[in-house]
């Protein structure tokens, strides 16, 4: 009897964790991460909204957002990183993610009416050593040619807001986790 008891509160035990482990993949990596990407065979995708009634047609989805992507060096105080730069739509974005739920610092609506700005992982500005306020000197792979010579094109960003997982307060100051 001890025995179907134990295994019964064992089984019980288990699966509520794993329903929670469910519920947590799916609010926070499947909330951040697109479900479906579209992307044109050649070129770019210059009328994305001239395709949105075959994909209304065909996938039913929830909600559409354009963005844009490219790897590129970011700096700030004499660290440097190569990361992943993904362009937004900052209305679009609330019908497709729930990224404005993991701001823990900053603010992501500072995104679109503060031009050249920026939101990074809190760990990425960790590793960069910087806050909501610095800036970062981003450098695009690719090349400008003047008559003065080949430059690299670079850019300084505003960061307006940092992307987090977990708030934990400690003595006044936000950190990621």
């Amino acid at each position: 009897m001890l025995g179907m008891v134990l295994g019964v509160a064992s089984l019980i035990t288990v699966m509520s964790v794993m329903n929670g482990f469910a519920n947590e993949l799916e609010t926070r990596i499947l909330g951040l991460v697109p479900h479906v990407k579209l992307k044109p065979r050649q070129g770019s995708l210059d009328n994305w909204q001239g395709s949105l009634p075959v994909i209304d047609a065909q996938l039913s989805p929830l909600g559409v957002a354009p963005y844009v992507e490219d790897q590129v060096l970011m700096a700030g105080w004499g660290r440097q990183r190569g990361v992943q730069v993904t362009g937004i739509d900052v209305a679009a974005q609330k019908d497709v993610n729930n990224l404005h739920k993991h701001i823990v610092d900053g603010n992501l609506e500072d995104l679109t009416p503060t031009p050249f700005s920026v939101v990074l992982g809190a760990g990425l500005a960790r590793m960069l050593g910087v806050a909501v306020g610095d800036e970062v000197v981003v450098t695009l792979p690719t090349l400008s040619v003047t008559p003065l010579g080949v430059f690299p094109r670079t850019k300084r960003l505003r960061v307006v807001a940092l992307l987090g997982w977990v708030r934990i307060s400690t003595l006044g100051k936000r950190m990621s986790v």
